[in-house]
């Protein structure tokens, strides 16, 4: 019999990454409400260990997203302990034996700003799917969502939502308001099919340049494809961003 091998890991030891866990088909990785939370608190445990950043997340009931900045960690050895004793917890409750997340977790580096917003909007709409979210992803309890939006604060200490923040402004209520324009244009079907070039700056008004409507699935294809819109995104960060600011006030 012949197995393929397993493709190894993109890793570094400074690298940022979009951190995708998944149960096995059969199992949801999230029961209740209270399992969100307890693997929000194991993370934050083994973040107090590792020294890793959390950036953006949202939990769902059988698959969550992260953006991690691994900084200086092991990434690998950091999810694998984290996954392994959420997994026993989960076993012992529910009186279940066996595998909980499918396979390994996937990791994909992120490399450049530009692709860091996009991530951050994609992964802050998928409660899009959940009855009752369609047009308000950030009610959702288990995303950060609401910790950019300033509708929460970040009660499990786990977040580090300036990192991008910084990128739309270093003044926390214009940051706000212009991430919230962010998700809710990628929130709109109609728009991400339908608007035009200059009907989204009309839209976003003083950062029209960066067109982040088009900042979902089908605006990745946009962006990589369409001539005119391949550097909006790093107009968008050339004329807004200042990561290393301190002055996100």
């Amino acid at each position: 019999m012949f197995f393929l091998p397993r493709t190894k890991r993109q890793k570094s030891e400074n690298g940022i990454y979009h951190i995708m866990i998944k149960s096995i088909t059969e199992v949801p990785l999230f029961k209740k409400h209270e399992d969100k939370i307890r693997y929000l608190k194991q993370m934050r445990e083994y973040q107090k260990i590792y020294g890793f950043k959390v950036y953006a997340y949202c939990l769902m009931s059988n698959h969550g997203h992260f953006i991690i900045d691994s900084n200086g960690a092991d990434i690998s050895k950091t999810m694998h302990g984290l996954n392994f004793k959420y997994a026993i917890t989960f076993n012992r409750i529910y009186k279940r034996n066996g595998h909980l997340f499918q396979d390994r977790f996937k990791s994909k580096m992120v490399d450049t700003q530009r692709y860091l917003i996009m991530l951050s909007a994609y992964i802050h709409n998928n409660p899009l799917d959940i009855r009752g979210y369609e047009k308000c992803p950030e009610k959702y309890k288990y995303s950060s969502l609401k910790v950019y939006l300033g509708l929460e604060r970040d009660n499990t200490g786990l977040l580090d939502e300036r990192f991008i923040m910084q990128l739309f402004s270093n003044n926390v209520k214009e940051a706000r308001e212009r991430y919230a324009k962010l998700v809710y244009i990628c929130n709109d079907e109609k728009m991400k099919r339908e608007l035009e070039f200059k009907d989204i700056c009309k839209v976003l008004g003083n950062i029209a340049q960066s067109t982040v409507s088009r900042l979902c699935s089908i605006g990745v294809e946009l962006i990589s494809t369409e001539d005119k819109y391949k550097n909006l995104i790093n107009k968008f960060i050339s004329e807004h961003s200042n990561s290393k600011a301190v002055g996100y006030t």
